[in-house]
């Protein structure tokens, strides 16, 4: 090779070095951003396993997320972010919600097709999304599912109860439930479906145990709502008016609580307490047997013309149901008004007529209109 050649290739090799110093700096670069990023998800990931071994699976998913986030790249984050959602939902199934429910059905849906087993905890999230959604053969499905998988998991039996206590298929829930607190005592959500569920089969005596027993781990007013319907069915007022009161301090606009207290105070003689309790069923719920109560008690206290407005009011929600008409005509009677009472009277009997489950009310208008016709006509 001449000289000539030799200065030639020395050049250019010269050229193809100095072309390639750039190129080299700059993945030096890129690997020390990306071991960087690798490092803070790293951090953020520890963090996560730390909040959920602390029992907070909120706050780690949200720190799985800050690692997704410093490091988007990497599967296995984001495979983990779904077990954490999962988990979370296992653990609060309030953290499903109307907003969140498709798309974490679909985060689950896509998690399970790509394992190679069934994880029954993402089996139980996924079930419960569906639940949300109001998919609940789907969902009944997810949690059997969970089961197969992993058939001593308490949490599995616990949801499938809840599944089917709210689908009123009481027999089944109790079963899954009973079977839930077998695996794990200390499941005390479970003994509160459970104690719902004897209620709902009016086993008040053991519902009654079931709730207290709850409520002594879960002092939310759910449970005392619960336990306050049990005592009432049982005829413990005093008892039954302490744990409903207790439920509205825990959740002051908890409407569902009023009616029963309205019971167990009228059961003491606490007449204006109850009065109140059946106004706040009524205007909270629109329970019209609650103003029907009202309009009831409002004339054992003698105070006729509030309850001939308050059976107005019924009158005109229920134009078919004798009560209204009927109760006008106590009140009418009360106050002197035969002739008021008279075509009360009337329009009770022809309601009751026409429906034969309200024989009871044309009894009694019928009763009163025979009275009223054979008393003496009043003085001018």
């Amino acid at each position: 090779m001449s000289q000539a050649h030799r200065w030639i290739q020395t050049g250019a090799l010269a050229v193809v070095a100095a072309a390639a110093v750039p190129l080299l700096l700059n993945q030096v670069d890129a690997l020390g951003r990306r071991r960087a990023a690798a490092e803070r998800a790293a951090a953020h990931a520890a963090l996560a396993e730390a909040a959920l071994a602390a029992g907070d699976p909120a706050l780690a998913s949200q720190a799985q997320a800050d690692a997704i986030e410093a490091d988007p790249a990497d599967e296995g984050l984001r495979r983990r972010l779904v077990e954490l959602h999962a988990e979370q939902v296992v653990r609060d199934p309030s953290a499903v919600t109307s907003a969140n429910a498709l798309r974490l059905q679909s985060e689950l849906a896509t998690a399970l097709a790509s394992a190679p087993a069934a994880p029954a905890r993402l089996q139980i999230a996924l079930g419960k999304a569906l639940q949300v959604r109001g998919r609940d053969d789907e969902a009944r499905r997810a949690f059997e599912r969970a089961i197969d998988a992993e058939p001593g998991l308490a949490v599995a039996h616990m949801h499938l109860g809840d599944l089917l206590l709210k689908a009123k298929q009481y027999d089944g829930a109790a079963a899954a439930l009973e079977k839930a607190l077998a695996i794990d005592a200390t499941l005390h959500e479970a003994r509160f479906a459970l104690g719902q569920t004897r209620l709902s089969q009016e086993k008040y005596e053991e519902a009654e145990k079931l709730l207290g027993a709850a409520v002594e781990h879960l002092d939310r007013a759910p449970v005392r709502l619960a336990l306050g319907r049990a005592l009432l069915r049982q005829k413990k007022w005093a008892d039954a008016a302490t744990s409903l009161e207790r439920a509205l301090a825990l959740q002051p606009d908890l409407a569902a609580a009023h009616a029963p207290l309205a019971e167990a105070w009228l059961r003491q003689g606490q007449n204006d307490l109850a009065l109140g309790a059946l106004e706040a069923a009524w205007r909270l719920t629109g329970d019209v047997d609650a103003l029907a109560r009202r309009a009831e008690l409002l004339q054992v206290l003698g105070r006729h013309q509030e309850s001939v407005g308050a059976w107005g009011e019924l009158r005109r929600l229920l134009p078919r149901d004798a009560r209204a008409p009927l109760g006008i005509a106590r009140s009418a009677l009360a106050l002197g008004q035969a002739d008021a009472a008279r075509g009360a009277l009337e329009a009770a009997i022809r309601l009751a007529q026409a429906d034969e489950k309200q024989a009871a009310a044309l009894e009694e208008a019928q009763g009163r209109l025979a009275a009223l016709s054979a008393a003496p006509a009043p003085k001018r």
